[in-house]
C-alpha cells in the first residue's frame, strides 16, 4: 500500500463526493480528540452530504486499506470517534428528522438525541439511551455505544438495526417508553 498524504486524499475524494472534504491541519486537530483522554490526527476529514458519500468514502477507504470512523460531537469516552485515516463527520448535512411514525424514525445520524425526544415529546414519547450529555450526543453514535434494551437490536450481531435511506438512516426502535 503506497502511503497518500492528506492534501492527495482530500483531492481524491473531492472529485467523488458533494459534501465537504478538509485536509488542513485545523480541522484534522479540531477532530483528533473527543471526550476522551486520546489525540489521533486524522488524515482527513469528511462532512458527507448524503448516504451515497458515505458509501463513496468508506470504499474508497476499504480500497486504501484507511482505517474510517463516523463521528457525531466527539462526545465519548472511549476514543470511539478517532482514527488516523478519515474520519465522517455526520453532524454537518446529515441531522434533519424526516419522519416519525409509531415505531420508526427516520433520521439523520447527526441528529442531537435531544432535539429527536424535544420531536418526540409531540407523540408522549421517547427514546433512550439519556446519557448526560444528549444535548450533544448525537442518534447515530447513541444505541451502538449505550445499547439500551429498547433499541430493537438485531440478535446475530447484536448490533442495532440502522438502514441507509437515500440522505437519511432508518432507525429501528421501539417508541413505546412513555416520558415521565
Amino acid at each position: 500500500m503506497t502511503r497518500k498524504q492528506p492534501t492527495q486524499i482530500a483531492a481524491d475524494l473531492a472529485t467523488r463526493i458533494r459534501g465537504d472534504v478538509f485536509a488542513d491541519i485545523i480541522h484534522r486537530v479540531a477532530y483528533s480528540t473527543d471526550a476522551s483522554s486520546y489525540r489521533i490526527v486524522p488524515q482527513c476529514v469528511v462532512a458527507p452530504a448524503d448516504v451515497r458519500d458515505v458509501i463513496a468514502v468508506v470504499r474508497y477507504a476499504a480500497d486504501r486499506g484507511l482505517p474510517i470512523v463516523a463521528r457525531g460531537a466527539g462526545s465519548g469516552l472511549a476514543g470511539e470517534s478517532l482514527c488516523s485515516g478519515i474520519v465522517l463527520d455526520m453532524t454537518r448535512y446529515m441531522k434533519g428528522i424526516r419522519r416519525i411514525d409509531d415505531e420508526t424514525v427516520t433520521c439523520g445520524p447527526g441528529v442531537v438525541l435531544d432535539d429527536l425526544n424535544k420531536a418526540l415529546l409531540e407523540l408522549g414519547r421517547k427514546i433512550g439511551p439519556d446519557p448526560s450529555s444528549a444535548n450533544r450526543a448525537t442518534v447515530g453514535a447513541s444505541p451502538p455505544t449505550t445499547r439500551p434494551a429498547h433499541i430493537r437490536c438485531n440478535m446475530a450481531t447484536r448490533r442495532p438495526m440502522w438502514r441507509a435511506s437515500r440522505r437519511y438512516c432508518r432507525m429501528a426502535a421501539s417508541l413505546n417508553s412513555r416520558t415521565m
